[in-house]
């Protein structure tokens, strides 16, 4: 399972903390925070913190012994009590398996039908002059929604 540590802090310290993350071996990673006055799009004001994000494998390392680290970190600068806040990290394999729902066959012109291998056949895939592409849309490959894939097959 996997741990964030988001740490907020003034934007002056962010290599610093970098830094501590880079000593324990945590992958990290940073963000200005903003904020919006809602004049416009363009709008947003760097508050001047910035929060960095530790993101600690709990099997792999000792996240008492980063948190320990952090909070040392926290005090030497004498920031503020709710600097730091932890949360779960959502694993991986998880957004990779809810994609599926989200990808539906699609129909391309009158006889090509572009579908996962998950989902079952469409009413049009039983004509016999119907062409059917299952294409797996993960990590590799596209989906077939891209308007150049669609003029292409549309020509097939």
């Amino acid at each position: 399972m996997l741990k964030r540590i988001d740490i907020t802090i003034p934007s002056d310290l962010e290599e610093p903390l970098l830094g501590l993350a880079d000593m324990l071996g945590v992958s990290a990673f940073s963000s200005p925070q903003i904020r919006d006055e809602g004049i416009g799009e363009t709008d947003f004001v760097y508050t001047g913190d910035t929060i960095v994000s530790f993101i600690v494998s709990e099997v792999e390392q000792n996240t008492e012994e980063i948190l320990e680290a952090v909070e040392d970190f926290v005090n030497e600068f004498a920031l503020d009590d709710d600097a730091v806040k932890t949360s779960e990290y959502s694993d991986n394999q998880d957004w990779m398996e809810n994609f599926k729902q989200f990808f539906k066959p699609i129909h391309v012109g009158d006889n090509i039908v572009v579908r996962p291998p998950w989902e079952p056949p469409t009413e049009t895939e039983k004509n016999n002059d119907t062409k059917v592409i299952l294409i797996d849309p993960g990590m590799a490959f596209g989906t077939g929604t891209h308007e150049t894939t669609r003029l292409c097959l549309f020509l097939l």
